[in-house]
Formats: C-alpha cells, sequence, structure tokens
C-alpha cells in the first residue's frame, strides 16, 4: 500500500505523469522487499544511496 501512495505523491517528479508514477511506485515496492527480506534497513539504504548516485553522476555528466 505504502509504494502506491509514494508513487502517487510522485506525480509531478521526472519522469511527470502516469509512468512516473508507476515507475516511484515500482521502486518503492522493490526497496521494501529487499526490506522486507534482509530483516533491515541497511540493504535497502545502501541500494538507494548507491542509485543516487549513479543519477547524480549522470545528471553532472550530462551537464557539464
Amino acid at each position: 500500500m505504502q509504494a502506491v501512495l509514494f508513487g502517487s505523491a510522485n506525480d509531478a517528479g521526472f519522469p511527470s505523469g502516469p509512468i512516473g508514477m508507476v515507475m516511484a511506485g515500482g521502486w518503492a515496492l522493490v526497496l521494501g522487499i529487499m526490506r522486507l527480506r534482509s530483516g533491515g534497513i541497511l540493504i535497502p539504504y545502501i541500494v538507494r544511496v548507491a542509485a543516487n548516485a549513479v543519477i547524480g553522476t549522470m545528471v553532472v555528466a550530462v551537464l557539464h
């Protein structure tokens, strides 16, 4: 349920609209599954930080 709420809250994200909502909801679902299967928050945290680092690097590379 939280993945659906997270997805709907990202309506104005990038990409915006329904596709962005589905992508954000899917990402939240994957992180939630990782949290349940690992029994803690460390693994999903590391994955999220790594994903943000990759995205940040890509943005810097494109804008540079």
